[in-house]
């Protein structure tokens, strides 16, 4: 039917298709353009050039306005093996004349292009849900991978911080036995310099009392409190010293306690690095 039909567009020699209807503003020129595009288009047809007969078709079809042309596209695309344009060809032919010359032709390629086409389209479809399932299950691969590379670096930092913090442990614990004992220290130095001011004010007192003796023999009691002051003076000199010594070792302790804190201090604060750069984390208490 189809042969028949082309042949018989041929020898009609366009006068039948391209006839102009009445009121139609199609001219002699346009009639005579569309007829040389229609036979060209024709000849590659018969050639089964059928690309270039689209071109020469279609070009026919914009001067003519003649739905046939649209059968004869899909014909073409239908013998090229693109079943969906034809498809859609005949489908568009049915729309513009249901009742044309090759309408019931045309609804037979319909019925037997549509399960054709719609097997193409599902295979299609489930290439793209293949391909589409295919990415997610690269990027959920992808999202594990960094989600697994993220808890690694986590838990190396986590167990530098650790580390960290059990190196500065002993450094914390001699700070604190340092600062205790400079405060012990100096609160020894303390007394003692109390202990060597109260000395200082009985030899001060027993040197009052024998200096205001000015005449006469001395008795056992200014001998004795000579001697109470002597001793107390020596005492006073002892416990000064003593407790200056304490104080300022004291101090010197208390001063390495919290240098050696500082450096416990320091080795807690750990720079980590993040996903996004980097960051500091402090570590224990202060």
């Amino acid at each position: 039917m189809k042969r028949f039909l082309i042949l018989l567009l041929l020898a009609a020699a366009t006068p039948s298709v391209f006839a102009q209807p009445a009121g139609s503003p199609a001219g002699t020129d346009d009639r005579a353009k569309a007829a040389s595009h229609y036979k060209q288009g024709l000849l590659y047809f018969t050639n089964g050039d059928y690309d270039r007969a689209i071109t020469e078709y279609q070009a026919a079809y914009a001067l003519s306005q003649e739905p046939l042309l649209l059968f004869n596209i899909a014909l073409c695309n239908d013998r090229a093996n693109r079943p969906e344009k034809a498809l859609e060809g005949f489908q568009k032919y049915l729309d513009l004349a249901p009742d044309g010359e090759v309408a019931d032709e045309a609804r037979e390629d319909v019925a037997r292009l549509t399960p054709v086409v719609e097997e193409i389209r599902a295979k299609r479809k489930a290439e793209q849900d293949a391909e589409a399932a295919k990415k997610a299950e690269e990027q959920r691969t992808q999202d594990e991978a960094r989600k697994q590379a993220e808890a690694e670096a986590a838990k190396k930092r986590e167990a530098e911080r650790q580390r960290r913090i059990a190196d500065a442990a002993p450094l914390e614990k001699r700070s604190k036995v340092e600062r205790w004992g400079g405060i012990g220290a100096a609160g020894l130095g303390a007394a003692s310099l109390v202990l060597g001011v109260k000395y200082g004010l009985d030899a001060k007192a027993d040197a009052d009392a024998i200096s205001g003796h000015t005449a006469g023999q001395w008795t056992d009691d200014l001998i004795a409190r000579d001697a109470h002051g002597r001793s107390a003076e020596t005492k006073m000199i002892v416990f000064t010293s003593i407790g200056g010594a304490f104080i300022v070792g004291g101090g010197v302790l208390y001063m390495l306690g919290a240098h050696t804190h500082q450096k416990a201090e320091e080795m807690r604060l750990s720079f980590v690095p993040t996903h996004g750069g980097a960051a500091f984390g402090l570590s224990g208490a202060w």
